[in-house]
């Protein structure tokens, strides 16, 4: 792909990559374009620091919800109270976790039973349902066509989804879905 940018620079892009990129703002411009799903109160009573419980409020209000921020500032905590509200608003049939590795899901479901939260994490690539890969590009059975059946999809270890995986994975959000990343 070639593109010029106001000073007559010229960019050049590999194809996959640049349509990956379109792909993905796409996504996030239609999952934005939801109302969160969300419930908007209780989440004091499970312990959040007053600091917590105001980035919680002004996550939920969102239907792209991305929470991040250094190791030990309590993300994990504070998305596992997300999920115990999402849980009384959809069930757990309605919510799924899924990380980038299969290490990463395995840690997340580790810090979710520690957090007496009933799911078992998989790879992104499971929850999409992998059909093959096509010069070094993957197909999935979860897309745009046939999305996911959950309302809430949880992408924890964000910072390791690359730009095609991540375009995949909010191609297959539900319309009115929500999605909440976590890294």
């Amino acid at each position: 792909v070639r593109r010029c940018d106001q000073d007559g620079n010229e960019w050049l892009s590999e194809y996959s990559k640049a349509n990956a990129e379109q792909r993905l703002a796409y996504h996030i411009k239609r999952i934005l374009s939801y109302r969160s799903i969300l419930p908007t109160y209780g989440y004091t009573m499970y312990g959040l620091s007053e600091h917590q419980v105001g980035i919680v409020g002004e996550l939920i209000r969102n239907s792209l919800m991305i929470l991040a921020g250094s190791p030990g500032t309590g993300k994990t905590y504070s998305g596992a109270v997300i999920l115990k509200r999402a849980i009384q608003q959809f069930g757990e049939k309605g919510i799924v976790v899924c990380a980038p590795t299969g290490k990463a899901a395995v840690r997340i479901t580790e810090a979710m039973q520690q957090y007496k939260l009933p799911f078992q994490a998989t790879t992104i690539h499971t929850a999409l349902g992998v059909l093959g890969c096509d010069h070094g590009d993957w197909r999935f059975r979860r897309c745009e066509t046939l999305p996911l059946e959950q309302q809430l999809i949880v992408i924890d270890e964000l910072s390791m989804c690359d730009t095609p995986l991540m375009a995949a994975v909010l191609a297959a959000v539900p319309k009115g879905g929500n999605v909440l990343m976590i890294g």
